[in-house]
């Protein structure tokens, strides 16, 4: 069913009996609103990102729904390593798998990424148009924030004069509804969604993870409050609260 993930992700070699690929592999973007620009094409199922490679009981939540392991790869991030599966050369194939490992708890939150169809323009571009690319990528790179991984989830690291706070040996930052929007926009990723907050706060250990003392921004600029399992209206979008991204 998936298209050999090597055609597109070369594996740059094999750790702990995972295929382990290039950080410039290209995963596209997550359909969060379950609608592909187009229904074919080249699709990864985002099984989450972990701080080390998975161990046997992870391995095996996985394997049960998949067809073949080299449909498994690996992406090293900063820190940890990005899962995926796939590509898929439909956007059925990817859906059908991301619905099935939705089941199992350690993958409750996997998605599907699509890798848009002018991707392959890039090599024809211009060394002009590639070193200004370049540039803006050393640019982005510089002003975004180091991320700490939570839960599945992702929270940018307060730094300088930030508002901040520490609770179980973690320091959370406070920010403003554009400044959390922009700190995630920064690392190639969004503000969490309602519904991926409350999976995450749903999840064993969350208590100590998630403090619940202060609300969450929510990417449609809502608020979050993980005490009342609540959302609702930000009174004011110069609030300072907790970040998490996805």
């Amino acid at each position: 069913m998936g298209v050999h993930g090597t055609e597109t992700c070369p594996i740059q070699h094999i750790q702990q009996g995972m295929n382990i690929v290039s950080k410039h592999c290209p995963i596209g973007k997550g359909l969060w609103n379950n609608k592909p620009s187009e229904p074919i094409g080249e699709f990864w199922v985002q099984c989450g990102i972990v701080d080390e490679l998975p161990t046997l009981a992870f391995q095996q939540h996985i394997k049960k729904h998949i067809d073949n392991t080299t449909d498994w790869v690996f992406r090293p991030e900063n820190p940890g390593y990005r899962c995926l599966l796939g590509p898929y050369s439909t956007f059925r194939d990817a859906n059908e798998i991301r619905n099935k490992i939705r089941q199992e708890a350690v993958t409750s939150d996997a998605f599907v990424r699509q890798i848009t169809a002018n991707r392959g323009k890039a090599a024809s571009a211009t060394a002009s148009s590639s070193k200004t690319a370049s540039t803006a990528s050393v640019q982005r790179n510089k002003a975004a924030r180091k991320l700490d991984p939570v839960l599945g989830l992702w929270t940018p690291k307060p730094k300088g004069n930030d508002a901040r706070y520490t609770t179980h040996q973690r320091d959370w930052w406070r920010a403003t509804y554009s400044d959390a929007k922009k700190a995630c926009q920064q690392s190639g990723k969004r503000l969490v969604a309602e519904s991926s907050l409350r999976r995450a706060s749903e999840r064993k250990g969350a208590q100590t993870q998630l403090p619940a003392t202060i609300p969450y921004w929510l990417s449609n600029g809502n608020v979050y409050d993980i005490k009342l399992d609540m959302a609702f209206v930000a009174i004011s979008d110069t609030l300072t609260l907790n970040v998490l991204c996805e």
